[in-house]
Formats: structure tokens, C-alpha cells, sequence
């Protein structure tokens, strides 16, 4: 072995976050914020972090530069190159980003119209495998590695068996975080030798669920320590309502599952020093908040009305977020005076149908199909009024 390999690990302590999405370079629901907070955060108590991503070519690139870095990454039987993009738009962060252009340069994160990706097994398999490719390329010898959600579930239990004896992993620790156990990575049994790993790994013990292959199942089983959004959600989602099929996989582990409830960013949704508004304002001092309203109003091409009620709806567009009793509401508030702002995406049959609303009242009901940081922020100081009636959220308390 070389004398690098066998150097000692570094008293500061190094953490590598693997995630598919984090804020501000990609997002589409509140994975992005946490790793991006987090990763901040952990840099703040003296840490070294390495956040990995896709790299989509849906980030701007004025936040990230090339490398002369490119490395192979085994997906099934084939090998990919994979070229390594840099920022540091997150303060303190050494951010990488993996430019894989046949699975990342899509239209959308994981999916359109309403459909995933059907490629998204070897997709995230390619970050997850690529992620550890490049921890090895960079001389980095991580205590913790920290894999978010089913995209990069596959990191633990790649450690666990491919790279079981690299010196480079020697003593590393994985941590698995489940920010909602609804979305497993489901994929048929014939995707498994994407992944690269052992035969052994295709079995009810690991990825094999009643059939198919469960991604996130395998993170679980896998991981030296699972954490969760929030001490409710953690003893959720050991029960059969809420295990989403996996409470009994949830509770082999439990003696090694912590629920840490996520927290608010208040450096970044603070509208006291939010640069992405048009005025300022504090709870001591509303004046800036009519200007921000006027400014919702006119972006999604309501009427400018101050004293008219503005309601916000902010989601990703699903049934968990319980849609389906906003968009049955929608008409009702829009006749009791007051006007509905949306913004989000998601099932092509909510989109169409808050559309449909919005052309029979135009100058009270609008939507915007996607996700737009610079509009979500201000649809939060805007609106006077938010609504939220998810059938269930981790982040409780």
C-alpha cells in the first residue's frame, strides 16, 4: 500500500455528505435545504465537510467551474466517465459535483410529467458509486460518510461489501438519513446488476423486497446509524401505518435510529436580510411587506390589491401533500374574496387541474409550474396567509 494511504486519519474531523439534491445548487423539497444547511453547519463546529452531487444541468453555472479531473464509475457491467465540477457556494463547504451528461443532463431531477426516470436505479447507483470513487481520487479519508434519502442509499452497503477492505475506508462510519420513507428507490429485480454489487446483496436480507429491488432498504440494513427528521417521525415510521412496508426493517434497527428534528435556516428565510426581496421587513417593522405582496402579485399576474387576503401553496404537487383537499379548496377561497398563489410541480392531474382553476379566474387563482428559489422566497414574505395539508410530514416534532 501507498505511504498516503497509511497516513493517519486527521484529528479535525471529515464528514462526506452524499445527496441528490442540495440547496442552492438543485431543489425540489426540503433534502435540498437540510444538506445544505447541515453541511454548513457542521463546518461551523470544525468539521470538514465534502458534499457530492449530480451534476445537473439544471445548476447555473456561474456557481460552479470545471476540473481536469475525469474518473470511470462502474455501473453494471459498463463504465461511465464521470467529470468533477467545484464550488464554494456554500461557505466553508468543498462541494464536488459529478458530470455524468447520459443521466444527469435531463429536464428535470428524477422524473417528468408525473413519471421517474426509468433509468434512475443505474442513475443513483452511478452517484452513489461515484461518490466513493472520488473520496478515493481526492486522498480524502472520511470519518463519516452521511447518504441522504434512496438516491444515495446504496453508499452504506457499498461500504459494507465492494469496499470492505479499502484502506481508504478503514474505520469510516456511515450514517443513513431518512427524510421521508414513502420514496424507497422501487426498481424490478433485473436492475440489480447495475449496481455492481455481490449476488449476495439480492436478497431479503439486503435490496430484495417481495419481488423487486428497495434501494432504501438496503441503506437501512446497512448503515452504522440512521437518523430521521424528527423524534415523532422516528417512532412513526416503526409502525405499520407509517412504514411505508419497512416498519419491520425499521425496527431490527432501532437500537440504532435517532430522529433530530430538522430546523429552520433563519440566515436564509430571514425577510430582515433576505437579498432576494424587494424590501426588507421585521416582525417590529412591516413596512417592507406590501411591497414584497405587490411584487408576488404582479410576478404571478394577479391583481395588485393590498387588502385582498394572498394565499400561498408551496409543495411538490402529490397526494402526501394532500393536494387534493388544496386544489377542492381553491375555488371556495377564490369566491370568499381572497386570492391563491401556487408554485410547485408534481402529478401532471394536480397541475393541470390548479391551471384550469386559474383560467376561470385569472385574477384570483395562479399557479407556476416548477421550482424557483428566488420565487419561493418571495412567496414567503409575500403571502398573507400559507397553506400546508400534507396527510402526513416527518418534520413534526
Amino acid at each position: 500500500m501507498s505511504g498516503h494511504v497509511r497516513q493517519r486519519r486527521p484529528s479535525r474531523p471529515t464528514v462526506v455528505f452524499v445527496a441528490s439534491e442540495a440547496y442552492p445548487f438543485c431543489k425540489t423539497g426540503g433534502l435540498a435545504d437540510v444538506t445544505g444547511a447541515l453541511s454548513r453547519e457542521l463546518v461551523e463546529i470544525g468539521c470538514r465537510v465534502l458534499l457530492i452531487l449530480p451534476k445537473y444541468n439544471l445548476i447555473p453555472e456561474k456557481m460552479i467551474r470545471p476540473t481536469s479531473r475525469i474518473f470511470e464509475v462502474p455501473v453494471g457491467r459498463h463504465r461511465v466517465h464521470a467529470r468533477v465540477w467545484e464550488s464554494r457556494a456554500i461557505r466553508g463547504v468543498e462541494t464536488y459535483l459529478l458530470d455524468i451528461p447520459a443521466f444527469f443532463d435531463r429536464a428535470s431531477l428524477y422524473g417528468e410529467k408525473g413519471l421517474d426516470y426509468p433509468d434512475n436505479c443505474a442513475r443513483f447507483a452511478a452517484l452513489s458509486r461515484g461518490a466513493l470513487e472520488l473520496v478515493k481520487k481526492l486522498r480524502v479519508r472520511p470519518h463519516v460518510i452521511h447518504a441522504h434519502d434512496w438516491q444515495a442509499a446504496l453508499v452504506p452497503l457499498y461500504l459494507k461489501s465492494l469496499y470492505r477492505r479499502d484502506p481508504y475506508f478503514l474505520g469510516t462510519r456511515s450514517v443513513l438519513t431518512i427524510h421521508n420513507l414513502s420514496y424507497q428507490g422501487r426498481f424490478p429485480l433485473e436492475d440489480f446488476p447495475l449496481t455492481g454489487l455481490p449476488k449476495t446483496c439480492l436478497s431479503p436480507r439486503y435490496l430484495e423486497y417481495f419481488g423487486e429491488l428497495r434501494l432504501l432498504k438496503g441503506g437501512i440494513v446497512s448503515a452504522d446509524w440512521i437518523t430521521t427528521v424528527s423524534p415523532t417521525y422516528e417512532k412513526e415510521i416503526r409502525t405499520e401505518i407509517f412504514g411505508c412496508g419497512l416498519d419491520g426493517v425499521i425496527r431490527s434497527r432501532e437500537t440504532n435510529l435517532t430522529g433530530i428534528l430538522n430546523g429552520i435556516d433563519h440566515r436564509e428565510w430571514d425577510p430582515a436580510r433576505d437579498d432576494l426581496l424587494p424590501a426588507r421587513y421585521s416582525a417590529d417593522n412591516l413596512r417592507g411587506k406590501n411591497t414584497c405582496k405587490r411584487a408576488l402579485q404582479r410576478e404571478m399576474g394577479l391583481l395588485i390589491e393590498n387588502e385582498r387576503p394572498l394565499i400561498g401553496v408551496m409543495s411538490r404537487l402529490v397526494e402526501q401533500k394532500g393536494i387534493a383537499q388544496a386544489v377542492a379548496t381553491i375555488p371556495w377561497l377564490a369566491e370568499a374574496g381572497a386570492a391563491v398563489a401556487v408554485l410547485g410541480e408534481g402529478d401532471p392531474s394536480y397541475e393541470f387541474e390548479i391551471a384550469r382553476l386559474a383560467t376561470l379566474r385569472p385574477d384570483r387563482i395562479a399557479i407556476k409550474i416548477g421550482f424557483s428559489n428566488e420565487l419561493a422566497h418571495l412567496m414567503q414574505a409575500g403571502i398573507d396567509y400559507l397553506i400546508m395539508p400534507s396527510i402526513f410530514e416527518g418534520v413534526g416534532n
